[in-house]
């Protein structure tokens, strides 16, 4: 229905004539329906996944999987398609009693063994600062580790679009620029500087005010 509105809204402008009643669901969705933006098809077990690739196929879409936790299974398929993954989480248990443990932690590896553009999600809205994490344990299990750091850098402003503005340290793009103490996507690793629009920005939170005030009363009782 949105294919056909948007359809019908250019053939009035090219003939001068009136456009269908405004609808504004129709609009919105008109230019993804058409294929001229990219969607999200959430698709996680094998099978859905399948039905989602079938999907994208029979309506011409311009898409990008989510989820894909049992990409591994259907790798090949995938690649056969074309599409791009945001695969995650990485840090999950596995989907079934009857896969392998490391089901979860290897499957950005499958994937991208099998020629498929991955990038990584934490699918946790209230924890995605453990993001690195994530791709740390990919890159443990078997994903290249540059191609774990670009899975959650670059890749994903690909996925978006916004490759010429994110996604990587470029002249004229936009960045956040991190310093670290060692490997960011190790989870022991501290981060010493952090800049957003050039700007340095204040580390210090209410939990690094509560590490200070009590391992100096910790010092004091011990006398130091």
């Amino acid at each position: 229905e949105a294919r056909e509105y948007g359809r019908l809204g250019e053939e009035a402008a090219r003939l001068g004539l009136l456009p269908p009643p405004f609808d504004t669901r129709l609009d919105a969705l008109a230019p993804y329906a058409r294929g001229q933006k990219r969607v999200a098809v959430v698709a996680n077990n094998a099978q859905t996944i399948l039905y989602a690739l079938k999907f994208v196929a029979e309506e011409k879409l311009d898409a990008v999987l989510y989820g894909v936790t049992e990409g591994w299974k259907v790798a090949e398929a995938i690649k056969a398609s074309g599409l791009s993954v945001a695969t995650g989480p990485v840090l999950t248990l596995p989907s079934t009693r009857f896969d392998p443990y490391d089901a979860a932690y290897a499957n950005p590896a499958v994937l991208h063994r099998a020629g498929i553009e991955v990038a990584i999600l934490a699918a946790d809205d209230d924890n995605t600062r453990n993001l690195p994490h994530h791709a740390g344990v990919a890159a443990a299990f078997g994903l290249p580790r540059e191609e774990a750091l670009r899975a959650i850098t670059l890749t994903p402003a690909r996925l978006l679009g916004l490759e010429r503005e994110l996604g990587s340290l470029a002249a004229g793009k936009l960045a956040d620029v991190v310093v670290t103490d060692g490997d960011l996507l190790e989870a022991s690793t501290r981060v010493l500087h952090v800049f957003i629009d050039g700007e340095s920005v204040e580390l210090s939170n209410r939990q690094t005010e509560l590490y200070e005030y009590y391992r100096e009363r910790t010092l004091r009782l011990q006398g130091r």
